[in-house]
């Protein structure tokens, strides 16, 4: 029995924002015993113009709870002045959730990642505050 688990509405919301079809992704661990991560019910969000702006939100990640969030982030280059984008993943753990979450949470980040896979995922962050 594995110890983490993605759910298939989270893979395939994963899926939309490395395809481009979206612009990030807010998952939640859903099991303070197991980590399980489902999507937070609103699914792939922002069309894939949108900001980090709009994806860095409160309402996104809560001071009290541990969340994921995959996003898609746009840039222009400084030395070329040429668009581009990363995936980022971000592992939101802040200071108010209770240490069993936040336990739980970086335990199971090493398994997400496995289940999520790497592949086009160019960096990973870890915050606490926005």
């Amino acid at each position: 029995m594995a110890l983490v688990r993605v759910s298939d509405e989270a893979m395939e919301a994963v899926n939309m924002v490395r395809t481009g079809k979206a612009s990030f992704v807010v998952l939640e661990y859903v099991d303070d015993k197991m980590c399980e991560v489902a999507d937070i019910g609103r699914g792939p969000m922002g069309s894939p113009q949108e900001s980090w702006e709009s994806f860095a939100t409160d309402e996104h990640f809560p001071e009290d709870e541990c969340r994921l969030g995959l996003v898609n982030f746009r840039y222009v280059s400084p030395t070329d002045k040429v668009e581009r984008q990363k995936l980022a993943l971000v592992h939101w753990a802040p200071g108010r959730s209770s240490m069993k979450a936040r336990m739980v949470a970086s335990f199971g980040l090493k398994g997400v990642k496995a289940q999520m896979g790497s592949g086009g995922i160019s960096c990973s962050l870890q915050a606490h505050n926005l």
